[in-house]
C-alpha cells in the first residue's frame, strides 16, 4: 500500500488492491485529523531506482508495491480527484499520452480518442463516420426501401422504386421480356426495345401517334369498296346533307309475318314537336302529324295528325268525289241536331247563356259574348280560341296551387296531411293544454291538466275513456296495457310508456317531413307550398271553385253546363279580360283551350271547363285542410306556430320560433360581437386552451406565423422548459446543439472567464459513495501534479500522474 498527500488539499491518495498483475484502482480519500503516514514507513514498498515519471506497480514475486515506469496492465475502476486534477495514461515505449475523462459517461457509451491522445466518452454510433461510397461507416435505412429487424436489413417488396434505378435493365433480367401482337389468327413476339409498325389502309384506317399514344381511327374520307352492314340498335348521320343514289329505299328490312309498329321518317323539329311521315300501322293508313317520338321510338307511335299541303291532281288543288263515308268527320252538330256535310238545317239566331249562378241570359248572333274572369281566373282570347286559366294562389290571390307529396296526400282534389308529413321541427312554439285531446290525468277523481298539482291518497280510483272505473290500494299491482300505437315497459322503477311508429295499417307516432311541415314545440302545421297536385286526389267539385261558372250574355253558364249556340250567319264576337275581341262565323271552329290547371271538354254540343287537380308539377285548384291553414275569402295562409332549429357539434338542437331571440356566445377565450348583421368571432382576454391534449397545430410547414411575441416566462417544449431573464435565454443542464455531423453534442459550461469547467462530484471515506461532498469546479491547468509528504517532513518531487 502507498499513501501520500496532494499538494496543500490534505487528502491522502491509496494506490493497490487484489489485481496481481498490477494495481487494480486508485482512490482519494481524506484522513483523519490524527494520522499522518510517509513512503519511507511502508514496508511493501520498494522506491529504489525511481526516477521523474515513475509510478508504484505491484510484483507479486517480491509482495511489494516497486517503481516503475511501465504498466502491464491498468484498470481504474474508480477515480476522485480534486481541483485542478486530470488523469493521464501513458503509452508503455513511447511518450504519446492519452487522457481520460474525468467524470463517467453514460450506460452504453465507449472511450473514444479524437486521434491527438484524447479519450472522451461518446457512443459507438456518434464515433462512427458516417458511411460513403468510399468509406464504411453508420447509415439508417429509409423505411420506404428497407425492412430492419434486430439488426437485419432487407430490401422491401416494392422498396425500389423507377426512379432509383440505375443504368438499363437487361430484358434478361425481366420475367416478361417481349409485347406479342396478334390479329387474332398469327401472332409476333417484339423484345422490350424493339419497335411495333401500326399502320393503316388508305381511305379506310388511320394510325397517328403523338407523345406515347397511338390514335387509331377513320380518315375524314372514308371509303367502303364492299358492303357495310351496321348491327347495332341506332344508327346516327352527322351531316349537312345526305344524298342517296339508290331509287329505293327499304324500311323494316327482314321483317317476317304479319306488319306490326308504324314505319316511316321522323323529323326532329328541336323544342317543337317532331314530325311523322309514313305508316300509320295500328290504324292501317298513310299518316302526316306530330308528336313526342324520335328517331330512337318503336311500336305504333302517338301521332297527332297534321295538314298535308299539296297539288293533288297537278292542275288544282280540288279534290272531288269524295263521299262522307271517306271522311272522318263528315258532320257538324248545331244545337244537338247532327247535320252532314251537303245537308242542310235551320239555326236560330240567338244563345241562351246559363251558369252555377246568376239568371239565365240571351243574345243574337252578332253581338259580343264576353268571357270574365274570377278572381283567380284569367280568360284570354286569340284567334278563335277562348283560354281560361286559373292564377297562381298566393298570400293575397285566390288561385291554383300544387302541393308537396312530402307533405300532402292529395285524392279527388281533397288535401290532407300525410301521416308523418309533419316533423317536429315544423311545430311552432309549446303546445298548449286545449290543442291537446288528453290535456289532464284523473287522480282520485279529480282532473289535473297537465302542469298542475293535486294530493294523492293512499288509494286510487281509476278511470278512462271507456270502462267501468276501479280503485286500488298502494301496495296492489296497477297493470298498464298500451292499446293500438302504445308499447308499455317496467324497468326497476320505472314505467316506459312508447309511442309504436305509425304506418299504413297502424296507429302510431310519426315524425313530419321538413319539406312538407312546419313543427315547432310539437305543433304541426302545413308548409305554404307543402301540398303539391299529385297529392290532390280526384276531380274538384264546382261548389269547391271561386268562380264555378261563366257569364255569356248575362247568363251564368256552370263549369260542365251546356251552351246552345246561335244560328244565321251572323258572328258571334267574344272578347277576353285584356279587351281584346274576336268574331267567330257560324260554320268555323271555335275553339276552347285550356292553360295550365285548366280542362277544356265538348261532348254533345257542351263545352264543359274544369280545374285541373294541383299536383307537384302542374297548377291546379285544391282545398285546404283547416288544421293546417287559414282560409279568409280565398286567401290561404299557414296557421302560426313557424320556426325553425339549429344545432351544435353534439347534435343538440332547438326550435326557434321566428320573432325570438338567438344569442351567440363565446367560450374558451373566444368571444363574439354582432356588427351591421354580421357575427365577428374573436380570440379573448382569457387563456386560449385546446380542448384536446396534442390534436392541434399553430400554423403548418407551408403556412407559417411570421413573428412569436411572447414575455419571459416559460415556455415548455414536450416538458422542457425555457426561459429568460432578460439578458438572453436560459436552457435547462444537459441541453444539446447538433455539430457539422449531425450529431446530437452537450452543451459545455463556462466561467466569467469563458474556461470550460466541468462540475465534478467529490466523495470521502467518511462521507460514503451516496451523497458528494462537494461539486468542484474543474477547469483546465498547464502542470496539475501530485506532492507526496514523508515521515521526515520533506516531499517527495512534484509528480504529474493526469492532466487535461
Amino acid at each position: 500500500m502507498a499513501t501520500g498527500k496532494i499538494s496543500s488539499q490534505n487528502i491522502t491518495a491509496t494506490i493497490g488492491g487484489s489485481n496481481s498483475s498490477g494495481p487494480s484502482k486508485v482512490s482519494v480519500s481524506t484522513p483523519s485529523a490524527s494520522t499522518s503516514s510517509t513512503l519511507s514507513g511502508l514496508t511493501d514498498i520498494s522506491t529504489s531506482g525511481k526516477s521523474d515519471g515513475n509510478i508504484l506497480q505491484y510484483v507479486s514475486s517480491t509482495d511489494k508495491f516497486t517503481v516503475t515506469d511501465t504498466l502491464s496492465a491498468l484498470s481504474i475502476t474508480t477515480l476522485t480527484a480534486g481541483t485542478g486534477i486530470i488523469p493521464t495514461v501513458k503509452a508503455t515505449s513511447s511518450g504519446d499520452a492519452f487522457t481520460i475523462p474525468s467524470s463517467d459517461g453514460t450506460s452504453g457509451q465507449a472511450l473514444i480518442t479524437d486521434g491527438s491522445g484524447s479519450l472522451s466518452f461518446s457512443s459507438v454510433e456518434g464515433a462512427l463516420s458516417d458511411a460513403t461510397t468510399s468509406t464504411k461507416g453508420k447509415a439508417s435505412f429509409s423505411s420506404d426501401n428497407f425492412s430492419v429487424s434486430s439488426g437485419a436489413v432487407s430490401i422491401k417488396d416494392g422498396g425500389v422504386a423507377n426512379a432509383e434505378l440505375a443504368g438499363s435493365i437487361a430484358n434478361s433480367k425481366l420475367a416478361n421480356s417481349s409485347i406479342t401482337v396478334s390479329d387474332g389468327s398469327s401472332s409476333t413476339a417484339t423484345a422490350l426495345g424493339g419497335t411495333i409498325t401500326f399502320s393503316g389502309t388508305a381511305n379506310e384506317v388511320e394510325v397517328g401517334e403523338s407523345s406515347g399514344t397511338i390514335t387509331v381511327g377513320l380518315p375524314d374520307d372514308v371509303t367502303i369498296t364492299g358492303n357495310l352492314t351496321v348491327s347495332g340498335t341506332t344508327t346516327t348521320i352527322d351531316t349537312t346533307n345526305t344524298t342517296i343514289k339508290d331509287k329505293f329505299v327499304e324500311l323494316g328490312t327482314g321483317t317476317t309475318g304479319s306488319a306490326s309498329g308504324d314505319a316511316g321518317l321522323v323529323i326532329e323539329r328541336g323544342s317543337d314537336a317532331n314530325a311523322f311521315i309514313g305508316y300509320d300501322e295500328s290504324a292501317d293508313v298513310f299518316t302526316v302529324g306530330t308528336g313526342t317520338f324520335t328517331g330512337a321510338s318503336s311500336g305504333n307511335l302517338s301521332i297527332t295528325r297534321g295538314e298535308f299541303v299539296a297539288n293533288i291532281d297537278g292542275s288544282n288543288s280540288t279534290l272531288t268525289n269524295i263521299p262522307n263515308s271517306a271522311l272522318t268527320n263528315s258532320a257538324i252538330t248545331i244545337n244537338g241536331a247532327s247535320v252532314s256535310l251537303g245537308g242542310s238545317t235551320s239555326i236560330s239566331t240567338s244563345l241562351t247563356l246559363s251558369a252555377d249562378s246568376g239568371t239565365n241570359d240571351s243574345f243574337t248572333t252578332g253581338s259580343t259574348l264576353t268571357f270574365t274572369g274570377g278572381e283567380g281566373i284569367d280568360t284570354t282570347v286569340s284567334d278563335d280560341t277562348i283560354t281560361i286559366a286559373g292564377e297562381e294562389a298566393s298570400t293575397s290571390n285566390k288561385g291554383v296551387a300544387s302541393f308537396s307529396s312530402d307533405d300532402f296526400s292529395v285524392s279527388s282534389g281533397a288535401v290532407t296531411v300525410k301521416a308523418g308529413g309533419i316533423t317536429n321541427t315544423q311545430l311552432a312554439g309549446s303546445i298548449a293544454n286545449s290543442k291537446l285531446a288528453n290535456s289532464s290525468i284523473t287522480i282520485n277523481g279529480s282532473a289535473v291538466a297537465l302542469g298542475g298539482s293535486t294530493s294523492i291518497s293512499t288509494s286510487l280510483t281509476l278511470a278512462a275513456d271507456s270502462g267501468s272505473n276501479d280503485s286500488f290500494t298502494t301496495g296492489s299491482t296497477l297493470t298498464f296495457s298500451g292499446g293500438e300505437g302504445i308499447d308499455t315497459t317496467v324497468s326497476d322503477d320505472e314505467i316506459t310508456i312508447a309511442g309504436e311508429d305509425a304506418t299504413t295499417s297502424n296507429k302510431g307516432i310519426a315524425s313530419f317531413s321538413s319539406d312538407d311541415f312546419s313543427v315547432s314545440s310539437g305543433a304541426v302545421t302545413v308548409k305554404a307550398g307543402g301540398i303539391t297536385n299529385t297529392q290532390l286526389a280526384g276531380s274538384i267539385a264546382n261548389a269547391k271553385l271561386a268562380n264555378s261558372s261563366i257569364t255569356i250574355n248575362g247568363v251564368a253558364i256552370a263549369l260542365g253546363g251546356s251552351v246552345t249556340t246561335p244560328g244565321s250567319d251572323n258572328p258571334i264576337t267574344i272578347g277576353d279580360d285584356s279587351s281584346n275581341q274576336y268574331d267567330v262565323n257560324l260554320g268555323t271552329s271555335l275553339s276552347f283551350l285550356g292553360g295550365e290547371g285548366i280542362n277544356t271538354q265538348v261532348a254533345g254540343g257542351t263545352v264543359t271547363v274544369s280545374a285541373e287537380d294541383a299536383t307537384a308539377s302542374n297548377k291546379g285548384v285544391a282545398s285546404f285542410s283547416s288544421s293546417d291553414f287559414t282560409v279568409s275569402s280565398g286567401a290561404v295562409s299557414l296557421k302560426s306556430g313557424t320556426s325553425f332549429s339549429i344545432a351544435d357539434d353534439s347534435s343538440t338542437s332547438r326550435a326557434i320560433s321566428l320573432g325570438d331571440t338567438l344569442d351567440i356566445v363565446g367560450e374558451g377565450g373566444i368571444s363574439t360581437q354582432i356588427t351591421n348583421n354580421r357575427v365577428a368571432v374573436k380570440v379573448g382576454s382569457t387563456h386560449l386552451i385546446p380542448d384536446t391534449d396534442e390534436a392541434y397545430d399553430l400554423g403548418s410547414s407551408s403556412n407559417r406565423w411570421r413573428s412569436l411575441f411572447v414575455s419571459g416566462d416559460t415556455i415548455n417544449i414536450g416538458g422542457v422548459e425555457l426561459s429568460s431573464d432578460g439578458t438572453g435565454v436560459i436552457i435547462p443542464r444537459g441541453s444539446k446543439i447538433k455539430d457539422a455531423k449531425g450529431s446530437n453534442k452537450r452543451i459545455a459550461l463556462t466561467n466569467d472567464n469563458d474556461q470550460v469547467v466541468l462540475p465534478v462530484s467529490f466523495f470521502t471515506t467518511a462521507g460514503g459513495l451516496g451523497t458528494a461532498n462537494a461539486v468542484l469546479d474543474f477547469k483546465q491547468r498547464d502542470d496539475p501534479t501530485l506532492t507526496f509528504l514523508k515521515s521526515d517532513g520533506t516531499t517527495q518531487g512534484a509528480t504529474t500522474l493526469f492532466s487535461f
